[in-house]
Order: C-alpha cells, then sequence, then structure tokens
C-alpha cells in the first residue's frame, strides 16, 4: 500500500496555506473595521486595511484555481 504522492501533499499544504490567509485576512479586517469605528481612524488607514484584504482574497482566488487546476491534472 502506497501513501500520499508528493504532489497530494503538496496539494495539502497550498490548501492549508490559503484557508489559513483567509481567516487571517477577515479576522484582521473585522478588528480593523472595530478599532476605526472605536479610535475613528481616518479614511487612509481604513482604505488601506480594504486594500489589503482585497488584494489578500484576490491571491486567494487564483491560488485555489490553481489547486483546481494541479488536482484536474493526470498523472
Amino acid at each position: 500500500m502506497t501513501g500520499p504522492s508528493d504532489r497530494d501533499v503538496a496539494i495539502a499544504k497550498r490548501s492549508a496555506r490559503v484557508a489559513m490567509v483567509i481567516v487571517g485576512v477577515f479576522l484582521s479586517w473585522g478588528i480593523l473595521q472595530a478599532l476605526g469605528a472605536q479610535y475613528d481612524l481616518s479614511r487612509r488607514v481604513m482604505g488601506f486595511g480594504d486594500s489589503v484584504a482585497l488584494v489578500a482574497m484576490g491571491w486567494a482566488i487564483y491560488e485555489t484555481v490553481m489547486i483546481w487546476r494541479l488536482r484536474r491534472e493526470k498523472e
């Protein structure tokens, strides 16, 4: 009986990284929103936080598509 291939392990690690980034970004963004409301942070700071979150989500979507393509490839 054989274990998981190196490709399967790489896909699992990539998937875990994407999941951690998504959770981290949403938690950080939510905390920034709460702090922004409480301390009346400037629009520039809030906009920067939103921009970082959008870029991270774009990266997560890109990585998810790449993982999907890797899974569809035949060995």
